[in-house]
């Protein structure tokens, strides 16, 4: 019997680890230090948010003004995210923004990007979304 891995979902599901290991820490280990992994989270979430937006950009191919537009929204909000963590707002407002950005996302993803391939969208990208705004969740908790 011959399996075939997809590697892309392969290395989504490994992004969540870095949110289990914070959330194991903080639970169980206490080690890091909690303005770091709260600075650690606000940043890898952002990354996650710019690499989703940019993932519906095609270089070799010319693509509309309404998905070129669609795909810039999460670097100009992770740059406002960006600012207000440099200017030391609260984590709460933080991470409450990421998670309200994310399901934004979440759901115009599943209309705009998603509307033919709901099966990428419900074992992908749907549980990759929910699991990281839990964890930014139970982080805050």
């Amino acid at each position: 019997m011959s399996y075939k891995i997809n590697y892309q979902y392969l290395l989504s599901y490994l992004g969540f680890i870095p949110y289990i290991i914070v959330i194991i820490d903080k639970y169980f280990f206490y080690l890091i230090n909690e303005d770091i992994y709260k600075n650690f989270l606000v940043y890898y979430t952002i990354l996650i948010i710019v690499f989703i937006g940019a993932i519906n950009w095609n270089l070799k191919k010319q693509i509309g003004i309404f998905i070129a537009l669609y795909g810039f929204i999460p670097s100009l909000f992770s740059t406002i995210v960006l600012i207000l963590n440099q200017y030391n707002f609260s984590f709460y407002t933080q991470f409450l923004l990421l998670i309200i950005f994310m399901l934004i996302q979440l759901t115009c993803d599943r209309f705009i990007v998603y509307s033919k391939y709901t099966n990428i969208f419900y074992h992908l990208r749907l549980p990759l979304t929910l699991g990281i705004s839990l964890s930014l969740i139970f982080t805050l908790m």
